[in-house]
């Protein structure tokens, strides 16, 4: 636990993704997992709709190996970790560029505020379309009373959000209100999501 803050600790901010220690624990199983029940594992550790990750991988056979190696399994309309940390285990041997890839695919065969975050999650420099697309998630995640996702979004917005240039005006931060800020995601903003932004798990 040394590598998470005291302000993590009291819950004042939200946990590092991936959470620290996954690799320690199941890195050997999730190195033996074979491709395709990898590409599964992949998959579901940024998306947990089991439709969704039917779609982007091989199918029903990849996910019942996935399952066979007991890291993970399918329950109703999802796909769920064993343990959380396996999660963690899978995401610390992706590269960024197959995590940007995974994303991207997702983001394909979603739609919404699970799109909007999948597009930014796969986004490399600035994009207005994924930022303004990011503002209406965070519009949409406030008024469900989601504060901490949408002052998640909005950061990650303002970041996609191009600069100046010669002939274009800058764009406008999109604005926030008070108490956003002090309201911490309870996942950030890669996490598998159902509902809001694809973060994130159990």
């Amino acid at each position: 636990m040394r590598a998470l803050s005291s302000a993590q600790l009291a819950g004042r901010e939200p946990l590092p993704d991936p959470l620290p220690g996954g690799a320690r624990l199941f890195g050997d199983q999730v190195a033996a997992l074979a491709p395709a029940a990898r590409e599964v594992a992949e998959v579901a550790a940024v998306e947990s709709d089991l439709a969704v990750i039917l779609r982007a991988t091989s199918g029903r056979a990849a996910l019942a190996e996935a399952e066979a190696s007991g890291l993970l399994q399918a329950t109703g309309t999802a796909v769920r970790f064993r343990h959380p940390l396996i999660r963690a285990a899978i995401l610390e041997q992706v590269t960024p560029a197959r995590r940007r890839e995974i994303h991207a695919t997702v983001a394909e065969l979603t739609e919404g505020d699970r799109r909007a975050w999948h597009r930014a999650a796969a986004q490399l420099g600035p994009s207005e379309p994924v930022a303004e697309a990011l503002t209406k998630a965070a519009t949409q995640a406030a008024a469900r009373g989601g504060y901490g996702d949408a002052a998640a979004a909005l950061a990650r917005a303002a970041d996609l959000t191009p600069g100046p240039s010669p002939g274009r005006p800058a764009s406008r931060t999109p604005p926030t209100r008070p108490g956003w800020a002090g309201c911490p995601a309870r996942r950030s903003p890669t996490s598998p999501r159902r509902a809001s932004r694809p973060r994130p798990r159990r």
